[in-house]
């Protein structure tokens, strides 16, 4: 069970505030004609099994996230979420915000020079496959699905899951230059805080994009 938790999920958010000092009436249509568009937006909202397999909802950079792309990372929250006991549903805001994040994850660590060894990744995805498979809420979970896609798509994943361990390594080894009475827990710790404000800081420098999904 626990090699599954692949990820602590992290919200990553892009936030406009908008602000003026000319007069409060002024601010005051600024933020009716923001809530109309956040309500045009929420009308003209797709549902998420309305949308096609490769049709492009969004793009992070260059990257663009299909409608495949977003029903995998919607099954992996489901599972994770079921085998955790937890009853929250599979959200399209919170995939959206697992695939950006890893997108960046992934531009990081191709900056840092970083290479995944291919038979440690489908050792280690195939692992929690063996583990989860007599697994009774794995099974309700999975049953409308195609597992040999999704562990295709899992085995993937297991790229990103171990770039993001190395740059924690990396960040662990900065962090106890500066600090090396620091247990490993507090170095672990710090070194996700860190990784968390690189991550910001990268997408901040992004064209971020997506499209009003329901749910």
């Amino acid at each position: 069970m626990k090699k599954l938790l692949l990820f602590v999920l992290v919200a990553v958010g892009v936030g406009l505030v908008g602000c003026s000092d000319e007069s409060e009436n002024e601010g005051t249509d600024k933020a009716v004609e923001e809530e109309s568009e956040k309500e045009v937006a929420e009308r003209n909202a797709k549902a998420v099994n309305d949308i096609d397999d490769d049709e492009v909802i969004g793009n992070v950079g260059e990257v663009e996230m299909t409608g495949e792309d977003l029903r995998y990372e919607m099954k992996r929250l489901e599972l994770i979420y079921a085998l955790s006991g937890d009853s929250t549903e599979a959200s399209p805001t919170v995939a959206i915000q697992e695939f950006t994040r890893n997108v960046i994850i992934h531009q990081l660590a191709e900056e840092q020079d970083i290479a995944v060894n291919e038979s440690e990744q489908e050792k280690r995805a195939k692992a929690v496959r063996d583990d989860l498979s007599s697994n009774e809420s794995y099974e309700d979970v999975m049953k409308d699905v195609d597992e040999e896609v999704f562990w295709e798509r899992e085995t993937e994943r297991y790229e990103i899951i171990l770039e993001a361990e190395e740059l924690i390594t990396l960040l662990m080894e900065e962090e106890k230059k500066d600090h090396p009475d620091y247990t490993e827990q507090a170095l672990r710790f710090d070194a996700q805080e860190a990784l968390d404000e690189w991550i910001q800081e990268k997408l901040s420098g992004l064209e971020v994009h997506f499209e009003e999904i329901e749910g």
